[in-house]
């Protein structure tokens, strides 16, 4: 990489795309990142109650957002990045005090709104500008390591995987249920809506094998993969009988 490139060591296994990387490579590479820079301006900041703020908002955003898009996969690597790449980081917001420690970052992101949080990174990704998306898996996981914290249950998470690109398009929080009343029945559609499915394949396990899930990526001009399982019986034996 160029001396104008962040750079961070990671092992191969870990590293992203270079595709993904090459994004802050290229010769409009610094007019694409001030545009996503501009994204994470749009939240506001938790910590308006107290007092004077030695890091704005919009700087703890950019570098942990920099150093992720070059495999940083913690506070403590958010923390490396923001002092091996300050000069570089410096083109685009003031640092006045430089970067923040991993105590900063961790703190920062649990006061964060999720939501709030979710539609920056959404606009993040729409100005990347990355390449045609292809194919789009769409799956829950559970957040182990958050169990009762604070009191709270299990986290989980649906989230958007886009395949071609090697990222994560966007995740709602949800229950653990794959019933129709709650859970991942009612979350998914509101991911898909949330989503440019148009004209790629969109792939769901078990979870998602309904008509209102189905209707939502057609509706949105996408194409779809479901598993089927005996969650639809019905429609098991069907298609069982079609296909002996």
């Amino acid at each position: 990489m160029t001396n104008s490139t962040p750079t961070t060591k990671t092992s191969p296994q870990k590293a992203r795309p270079k595709h993904i990387v090459n994004v802050l490579k290229k010769d409009n590479g610094t007019r694409k990142v001030k545009k996503v820079a501009q994204s994470v301006q749009e939240l506001k900041d938790p910590r308006t109650s107290e007092g004077a703020i030695l890091y704005p908002l919009d700087e703890i955003l950019f570098t942990a957002l920099a150093a992720v898009l070059c495999g940083s996969e913690s506070c403590y690597d958010f923390e490396t990045f923001g002092k091996t790449q300050i000069s570089w980081l410096k083109k685009f917001f003031p640092f006045k005090n430089g970067t923040p420690s991993h105590d900063t970052f961790q703190r920062v992101f649990e006061l964060l709104c999720p939501n709030s949080l979710e539609q920056a990174y959404r606009l993040v990704i729409e100005n990347l500008k990355l390449r045609t998306t292809k194919h789009i898996a769409i799956d829950g996981k559970a957040s182990r390591g958050c169990y009762k914290i604070k009191g709270q249950c299990l986290l989980h998470v649906v989230s958007a995987w886009d395949t071609d690109n090697g990222i994560a398009l966007g995740q709602l929080a949800t229950k653990n249920d794959e019933g129709k009343d709650v859970g991942e029945y009612h979350t998914i559609p509101k991911l898909i809506e949330q989503l440019d499915v148009k004209g790629a394949v969109v792939t769901i396990d078990a979870a998602g094998c309904y008509t209102e899930i189905v209707d939502a990526v057609v509706d949105n001009g996408g194409n779809y993969l479901i598993t089927l399982k005996d969650n639809q019986p019905t429609l098991m034996s069907e298609t069982q009988e079609l296909f002996p």
